[in-house]
């Protein structure tokens, strides 16, 4: 089977083949801003609608296959910006229609979480999944069915670092530029550490940061930022594994990309002598791989992708009913 993916929940528009679960392609192009505006809605989907058909054509080119050859079309019917994703259901909405093709919604969550079974070889692992707008540690049931132990009880961890990227003036996204600041800093600064049995803020983390931004340097006010958000994380995740009892952890999600918090987690994983399994960093931010993969996953169990006319997008999906089509 061959399938046609498109990602573009977020800030990255991306196209990719997928023959039989292994990834043939994966192509990306991402919004940016370099003043300190995070993300608007309206620039979002412009970026999206003008560079699908031409990444679309380049992964056709790369794969050496003609949409003759596709057999199903896969897209990120949510949860996202409701602008971009009405974007992506529309572009391949009238690839189907045009190909006469069916295809498969995606839940972006899930497929971060099947993209690191296919890529990292995850067994029965605590997914730990970090992102622009998601914060949860997941693990799954008969590999289909999610189940959240824990997560944000209000921002997720990358919007607070894009957050305080803004408030620090970076731009967008502003994890790297956090990271990159923070590897300068001469000073660790105490902040709000706020865990609550098994879930996490980081709202309050925030705003406490942003107000030192004419008190401090904005290195030390990044790393003090990152040294408390990521011991968060992690003693929630580890919690987590002593509860689970899992074997295995697997760190996903675009803010999974930040060195720092890779360190962290690998250290309490030795600690605890339960294997991490890193994804390498294509896999890791958004894109349409992960989107070809789930795909192929639901083929292998047996589930039916839609017909054009049944098409949808979902800005607030909730990852454990992303088989409620």
């Amino acid at each position: 089977m061959n399938i046609l993916a498109f990602e573009g929940t977020a800030h990255t528009a991306s196209v990719a083949i997928v023959k039989k679960g292994k990834i043939v392609t994966n192509l990306k192009h991402s919004y940016t801003t370099q003043q300190p505006t995070g993300m608007v809605p309206r620039e979002v989907a412009e970026h999206h609608a003008s560079h699908l058909k031409d990444l679309t054509l380049q992964a056709l080119k790369q794969a050496n296959v003609s949409m003759r050859e596709i057999d199903v079309l896969a897209y990120s019917a949510g949860p996202g910006l409701g602008a971009a994703l009405q974007v992506i259901n529309s572009f391949v909405t009238a690839l189907s229609i045009k190909h006469n093709l069916l295809l498969y919604p995606i839940h972006h969550s899930f497929a971060h979480l099947i993209v690191a079974n296919y890529i990292a070889k995850a067994k029965d692992p605590l997914y730990i999944y970090v992102s622009g707008g998601n914060t949860q540690l997941i693990m799954l049931k008969d590999n289909l069915h999610p189940v959240v132990y824990g997560e944000t009880e209000d921002i997720a961890l990358g919007n607070a670092l894009d957050k305080l990227a803004r408030e620090l003036g970076y731009g967008f996204p502003g994890g790297k530029h956090i990271e990159d600041a923070a590897k300068k800093a001469d000073k660790f600064i105490e902040m709000p550490y706020t865990v609550k049995g098994m879930d996490l803020s980081y709202a309050g983390l925030v705003t406490f940061a942003s107000k030192l931004k004419d008190k401090e340097t904005k290195e030390n006010i990044a790393y003090g930022f990152q040294e408390h958000a990521f011991a968060m994380l992690m003693e929630v995740a580890e919690r987590a594994l002593a509860y689970t009892e899992k074997e295995e952890v697997v760190l996903t999600g675009g803010v999974a990309l930040n060195s720092r918090l890779q360190e962290m987690l690998k250290s309490m994983a030795e600690e605890r002598g339960i294997k991490y399994l890193k994804l390498e960093p294509q896999y890791l931010g958004d894109n349409a791989a992960m989107i070809g993969v789930a795909a192929w996953h639901f083929h292998l169990h047996g589930i039916e992708p839609l017909k054009s006319e049944e098409a949808f997008t979902k800005p607030r999906w909730r990852i454990e009913k992303h088989l409620e089509w």
